[in-house]
């Protein structure tokens, strides 16, 4: 019994409702029943979820786990490449591919390879895919697993600088719920295979369009001079 006009701190403690299932993030609500000497009755709402949040998945490590395809491969399920594979990013560039089964505050896609080095949450790297890193990102539809986030590379980081001919490979993380971003324990994490990249000497086909041009048009001043030699000949006669 608590007086009228008078205060108490009420403690209560909940049991979870049976046959919960924690991995489904099962979300069970109440409310607490107050009687008062006067007949008046108060009810107190409250919700609660059976599970660490932080621990939940963010990223589809089942369904579709993270990939890297080939640009040319423009079919609406890219085929995964194997490791090494050689992109001519003058042509053809890496692209990743990843979904979210739930929300993510932060999603890094960085560089690795051989080179000058920059630390990124706890991790050196060469730099970052540009527009990366990324916030706020919805999960991905559930009933669609054909549905998901990608991202191409032409070997430009974020900072502007394009990275030389050769090996490197993608360095996924995605910040868990109520993670700390900088925190890379805090992150989920997916290292790609090694894949190549090269680029092609535009110079030399762009010198050889130009010569070939010059051949096309020294032709035909032949042939056009010809003709007016021809006209002007039959004009004379």
């Amino acid at each position: 019994m608590i007086p009228g006009a008078s205060t108490a701190v009420i403690k209560v403690t909940f049991s979870l409702p049976m046959m919960l299932e924690s991995q489904r993030i099962p979300v069970f609500s109440g409310y607490i029943n107050i009687q008062s000497s006067k007949n008046e009755s108060f009810h107190l709402p409250y919700v609660g979820i059976d599970c660490n949040m932080k621990q939940v998945i963010v990223t589809d490590f089942e369904i579709r786990s993270p990939y890297i395809s080939n640009s040319s491969d423009t079919s609406l399920i890219p085929d995964p490449i194997g490791a090494n594979e050689t992109f001519n990013v003058t042509t053809n560039q890496p692209i990743f591919h990843w979904r979210l089964v739930m929300g993510s505050a932060i999603v890094r896609l960085d560089i690795l390879g051989t080179g000058n080095q920059t630390e990124a949450v706890g991790v050196n790297i060469l730099g970052s895919v540009p527009d990366f890193p990324q916030y706020w990102l919805p999960r991905n539809d559930l009933t669609n697993p054909n549905l998901g986030y990608n991202a191409i590379w032409n070997g430009t980081l974020s900072t502007g600088v394009q990275v030389p001919a050769g090996n490197y490979r993608f360095l996924y993380r995605a910040l868990k719920i109520f993670g700390d971003g900088n925190n890379n324990s805090d992150y989920e994490n997916w290292t790609s295979p090694v894949f190549v990249i090269e680029y092609m000497t535009p110079m030399n086909n762009f010198s050889g369009t130009v010569n070939n041009t010059a051949q096309l048009y020294a032709t035909y001043n032949i042939k056009i001079a010809m003709f007016v030699a021809i006209l002007s000949f039959r004009f004379h006669i």
